[in-house]
């Protein structure tokens, strides 16, 4: 917690605007965990459970860690479109996080209709293929100057459709 304090310090970054992302298996890893965790949110930093539902997440998690956001794994949302259980299971993850006042952020969007049906079911963030792919830190900056041309792009696909 120490590092990333001092590190945003350092480039004057506002830490409400970095979220790092807890495997379910490392937020059942104890009370060392959860006293950086605290820390880390009493500073202002964002917190997200990731790929919630696909392994060792329980209700209890969610309502003992000091969270801000919650991820659904993209095992459901990538196919929630054609499999109405992953769709329920989604569903209900988005009621949940909104009845919990966590952001929600829905992982694994390659395609519109992923992205349209995650956008009515509630869903505040994004993340996938359909915007990016993974890229190195040092490529981010250019990223950052392509996406405002991509995301018209992909306003403009979404009102086609």
């Amino acid at each position: 917690a120490n590092r990333a304090i001092a590190a945003v310090a350092a480039r004057e970054v506002d830490p409400r605007k970095v979220v790092f992302e807890l495997t379910e298996s490392a937020a059942a890893n104890g009370s060392a965990v959860i006293e950086n965790i605290t820390r880390l949110r009493m500073r202002g930093f964002n917190l997200s459970i990731d790929d919630f539902g696909t392994g060792y997440s329980s209700l209890q998690q969610l309502s003992e860690l000091p969270l801000s956001e919650l991820k659904v794994d993209r095992c459901f949302t990538s196919r929630m479109i054609d499999d109405p259980i992953a769709r329920a299971a989604v569903e209900s993850s988005l009621n949940l996080a909104q009845r919990l006042s966590l952001r929600s952020c829905g992982e694994g969007i390659e395609t519109t209709d992923i992205l349209r049906q995650l956008r009515w079911m509630g869903c505040t963030v994004g993340q996938g293929y359909l915007f990016t792919k993974p890229i190195p830190g040092d490529q981010v900056q250019t990223w950052l100057t392509v996406w405002p041309e991509r995301r018209g792009e992909l306003i403009e696909e979404w009102r086609r459709d």
